[in-house]
């Protein structure tokens, strides 16, 4: 077992999160519902150094509730 004032390494963080967010996605009520699996998703992407990548996903779906576009 590490010493107590070391840190984890960023791999071990990163499967961490991972196991977390499986977990999550699987029973969402336990771990705060949307919010817990954002928070989760915010960090896992802040980690892999892709912060916006979320926001890549979101474009589309803002753009389809906005409508077509007028011609």
């Amino acid at each position: 077992m590490p010493a107590a004032d070391m840190l984890a390494s960023s791999d071990e963080i990163h499967t961490y999160l991972v196991a977390r967010l499986n977990d999550a996605l699987r029973r969402p009520g336990m771990w705060g519902g949307e919010l817990g699996i954002r928070l989760m998703l915010d960090h896992l992407l802040f980690l892999e150094r892709r912060q916006e990548a979320w926001d890549d996903e979101q474009r589309p779906w803002s753009s389809a509730r906005r409508g077509p576009r007028p011609v």
